[in-house]
């Protein structure tokens, strides 16, 4: 053992001197514990060591009163104390014993007392492991106590059908086994979640698939589901533990659960002869009578056949995605509105489904509005309308404001984001009528804010008290091609035939445009107040107005165009190779050009961008014929 420096007070060392050499001796004769009466002295001697070989002071001792000489019969208190923090006081050996850091004792001798020090023993600390929910699985080790800086490893398993998700409480994460470093005492929670399955079916059997088909998932999980129909059908809905009718869509796993996917024909039949909307079930066999009911019941992307007949409804788009409605013919199937409301409404609001809507095939006849689109009226935002051998005849507005006598198409979110598509269509014997006339638009046709395709399509015999006897459009981009606009009339305002009223890309194509009359306004034929970008291939003749009988553009908005190329324009009109020759029609009626047209007009078209066929269908050959009819 290692002594060390023991701290002695100068009174202490005189009163030693003194006694070892007699000087001031109050005792008189004898040494060591003194004699003859007088008072004796006694000397405490103390050391202090450590356990291990050290050269640091680890500790030290105090005496009250201070001092290594006392007289006999003083009572002296030792006070250790440690001068390192990883030491401890340990015992007093010696003349005076005990592990109480402070000891009392009276002097009746001397004394040799040594304080000793030992190192300080590592902490303990307690880990403990619980599980949640209960029963879930197991943690080893679950509990113990260890020495500071022990690192352990700690796994927990799951119980049946339960997966271990993560740990929480002192340590947290995923990791398993986790390793744990004893630094303090620790608690940990294993979380663990239930495993849940997903059973998937299909009904009828063999008319869909499921994606995923079936599986085991973690609680909570969140499945993405979709149901595809086989060729013939569509899907449905979802039954037992999803009741939804979306596709696709979303499974939270949050207890077993059993789906079916419902698949149904696609196709669904109407027959206004056979069909009964009570006992039918849209089958071909047993058909609705009604197409409200086939519509009502058709589900999405299906189509609704409908037989030949009339058919007197007003027809209400259901708000499902993408289904068809086609006739037997346009000459044989009819949906007559009565005068008692629209042919058909397609009115998608800002959260209804509808994406494209496809009608084909029939005739609607005798719509009546009293604000806008008598025939068939289509809103968006973001929804396409197809029309297919589709014709709208003799339907009317009449409002303080009428649009689209006809048809009338526009985007409530103003962001062309909505498109019209028709094709082999006519729209005849319309009309849009305004208490004001000139606050009418569109007698035939109404479109602001929609992309227009037209292709091989008639517009004849409308009426507008206002703009555009046959079609009044703006905003957004318009193609026409192979149409034949004639005997159109706007009684009031521009555009006999066709009233372009703001900006926007339009073109037109290989079409013939006669016979219109703006009665009491500029521009019989064509009108534009904000310039109709291209028109090539184009035959625009006798049509009438009060002034500019064929082509009128707003003088404020010249630079804005058109720009006609290859086309023949009753009285000119500046362009590389326009004409202006009699295109000798067949009749006022028939527009296809004759044997005795000129070769200027049937090979004086450009092939640039123009259509492969004609308005009949026929292909076009090189030099293309001015006009929607190819001249051979």
């Amino acid at each position: 053992m290692k002594n060390i420096r023991i701290f002695i007070p100068l009174f202490a060392c005189f009163a030693l001197c003194f006694f070892i050499f007699g000087c001031g001796n109050a005792t008189g004769g004898g040494g060591g514990g003194g004699g003859g009466g007088g008072t004796t002295i006694y000397t405490l001697t103390l050391t202090v060591t450590t356990e291990i070989s050290t050269n640091e002071i680890v500790g030290t001792v105090e005496t009250t009163p201070a001092g290594r000489q006392f007289p006999s019969g003083t009572v002296v208190t030792l006070e250790a104390s440690t001068l390192e923090a990883a030491y401890m006081f340990k015992r007093y050996t010696g003349d005076v014993t005990g592990e109480n850091w402070i000891a009392s004792f009276t002097m009746d001798s001397s004394k040799v007392v040594t304080a000793e020090f030992k190192v300080k023993p590592p902490s303990i600390y307690m880990f403990t492991a619980y599980v949640t929910p209960e029963g879930a699985g197991t943690v080893e080790p679950w509990a113990g106590a260890y020495t500071a800086g022990t690192n352990i490893w700690v796994t927990a398993d799951a119980i049946g059908l339960y997966t271990f998700d993560h740990w929480e409480l002192d340590e947290t994460g995923t990791t398993n086994p986790l390793p744990v470093s004893m630094t303090a005492t620790k608690e940990v929670r294993a979380v663990f979640k239930h495993l849940y399955t997903l059973s998937v079916n299909v009904t009828p059997e063999n008319t869909g698939t499921v994606e995923p088909f079936g599986g085991t998932f973690i609680e909570g999980t969140v499945v993405d589901i979709i149901a595809t129909p086989e060729t013939g059908y569509a899907f449905s809905s979802w039954e037992g533990g999803l009741s939804s009718s979306v596709n696709p869509t979303t499974i939270t796993m949050d207890s077993t659960k059993d789906v079916t996917a419902v698949f149904v024909s696609s196709t669904v039949y109407v027959s206004t002869s056979s069909g009964d909307d009570g006992s039918g079930d849209g089958s071909a066999a047993h058909p609705y009578k009604t197409i409200q009911k086939g519509l009502d019941m058709v589900p999405a992307t299906g189509t609704v056949s409908v037989d030949a007949g009339v058919y007197t409804e007003n027809i209400s788009w259901p708000t499902k995605l993408d289904i068809t409605l086609r006739g037997a013919s346009m000459s044989t199937t009819t949906i007559d509105a009565n005068s008692a409301g629209r042919g058909i409404e397609i009115a998608k609001s800002i959260s209804s489904p509808i994406s494209s809507a496809r009608i084909e095939r029939m005739t609607i006849i005798n719509g009546k509005s009293t604000s806008r689109g008598a025939g068939i009226f289509f809103q968006g935002p973001n929804a396409t309308l197809y029309l297919y051998d589709v014709c709208v005849q003799g339907c009317s507005v009449e409002a303080a404001s009428a649009y689209g006598g006809g048809i009338d198409a526009y985007d409530i979110n103003s962001t062309d984001n909505s498109y019209l598509y028709a094709n082999c269509c006519i729209i005849t014997n319309n009309s849009a009528m305004a208490a004001t006339p000139s606050n009418a638009y569109g007698g035939g046709l109404y479109a602001s804010n929609v992309r227009i395709a037209f292709s091989s399509c008639e517009v004849s015999y409308n009426t507008s008290s206002g703009y555009g006897g046959g079609v009044c459009y703006g905003v957004a981009p318009l193609k026409i091609e192979n149409a034949i606009i004639h005997h159109n009339i706007a009684q009031t305002a521009e555009g006999g035939g066709i009233y372009s009223f703001s900006s926007g890309t339009y073109r037109m194509i290989n079409c013939t445009i006669t016979s219109n009359e703006a009665v009491h306004g500029k521009g019989g034929g064509i009108a534009t107040y904000y310039g109709l970008d291209k028109i090539d291939n184009c035959i625009v003749w006798g049509n009438t107005a009060s002034a500019s009988d064929e082509i009128w553009v707003d003088p404020g908005h010249v630079a804005f165009g058109p720009e006609v190329h290859y086309s023949d324009i009753m009285d000119g009109f500046t362009g590389t190779g326009n004409k202006n020759i009699d295109p000798l029609f067949e009749s006022v009626t028939d527009l296809h050009l004759t044997s005795s047209t000129s070769t200027e007009i049937t090979e004086g078209g450009t092939s640039s961008n123009a259509p492969a066929v004609d308005y009949d269908g026929n292909d076009r050959t090189v030099p293309y014929s001015m006009g929607a009819f190819e001249e051979d």
